[in-house]
């Protein structure tokens, strides 16, 4: 027995860990019980006032009673007017009363705060999660059963798949990833269910890592198909799925060892073969097109140290042409100069 709760204690941890609603839930519940306590204790403060109140009201009558009976035994004015000059100073000095006061006041005012709170699970959720935004949806899907949820993924799978017969790929893309977003609710209560759910998991990654494919958004197709080979490793489809996105985004080195690891599994794959000669075909076109890119870069270089040259040139020129002019103006002011003076 002691093993057996041990076990189940490391189980609901091992769940809480992976499955956030449901360590939100148990967060909810030991709130709901705080809240509880609360209310008690102020229900019990409440009435212990009450109780006081009614004693001192009790005291305040039997006190009443004896002032009557001595200012009836008393029948010196005087005597009655120091009397009631002494309850009079007494009454305005004593600030117990508005302490207590006070106290029952701010009692009833957390009373009030607490009776109009919302303590609903849904509420607590919201608050939980630290935003206000409408999160029905999550609430609604967190509360379906196993099977409610494994029929609402393949729908969603489903519709991915249209669209992406349709060539809507962005469209196709949003279905998967719905459709991913229901495994952070659902928890397998057995190994069928976990094999089961584990089984769509890794198609859906697999078709969300062929939409982004399509898309050309390389990095995003790599990490769904990894997360498909981590859930299945060494699976064939996947790791030549991944070789071909490796293929595009020019990873060519990467790609190779991965086919090549495919044809370690099965040794007469076409597609590995396949994939294998297209890698040396494109890696020859990527290497012919980047040389061809230097050639340009250098080309381009030459012909702008060319292009400095002939300004250089120009410039050169430009300035023995200025300097030819302005000799010729002096000269020409000299000779204007001499004139001037023979005449």
């Amino acid at each position: 027995m002691k093993v057996s709760k041990q076990i189940f204690e490391l189980s609901e941890k091992i769940l809480d860990t992976f499955d956030p609603i449901r360590l939100k839930a148990k967060e909810i519940k030991v709130i709901e019980d705080q809240q509880k306590h609360i209310q008690e204790r102020l229900d019990k403060d409440l009435q212990d006032k009450q109780n006081q109140k009614q004693q001192r009201a009790a005291q305040n009558e039997q006190k009443e009673k004896s002032e009557k009976q001595c200012q009836q035994d008393d029948q010196q004015n005087q005597t009655e007017i120091n009397i009631q000059k002494n309850e009079v100073t007494k009454d305005v000095f004593n600030y117990t009363k508005w302490d207590l006061l006070d106290q029952q006041l701010n009692l009833e005012e957390k009373r009030q705060e607490t009776e109009d709170k919302d303590f609903s699970k849904e509420t607590m959720l919201k608050e939980m999660m630290g935003c206000s935004r409408d999160h029905s949806k999550e609430i609604d899907i967190y509360y379906k059963s196993y099977g409610e949820k494994i029929e609402r993924i393949k729908a969603m799978k489903d519709e991915g798949n249209k669209s992406y017969k349709e060539n809507e790929l962005e469209k196709a893309s949003y279905y998967y990833a719905q459709a991913l977003l229901i495994f952070y609710y659902l928890v397998p209560d057995n190994d069928q269910e976990e094999q089961e759910s584990n089984e769509l998991k890794r198609l859906c990654h697999m078709n969300q890592s062929l939409a982004f494919l399509k898309l050309k958004r390389f990095k995003e197709a790599l990490s769904e198909i990894s997360q498909a080979l981590k859930i299945k490793a060494g699976d064939v489809k996947s790791l030549l799925r991944k070789t071909q996105i490796l293929i595009e985004s020019t990873e060519f080195e990467e790609a190779k060892n991965l086919a090549k690891s495919v044809l370690e599994i099965e040794q007469d794959n076409q597609q590995a073969l396949t994939y294998l000669n297209e890698i040396k075909i494109k890696k020859a076109e990527y290497l012919e097109k980047s040389k061809e890119l230097c050639q340009k870069m250098v080309q381009k270089e030459a012909n702008i140290d060319d292009l400095k040259n002939e300004v250089i040139q120009d410039k050169d020129v430009l300035e023995q042409e200025s300097n030819q002019v302005e000799n010729q103006i002096e000269a020409s002011q000299i000779t204007i100069a001499n004139e001037s003076d023979n005449n």
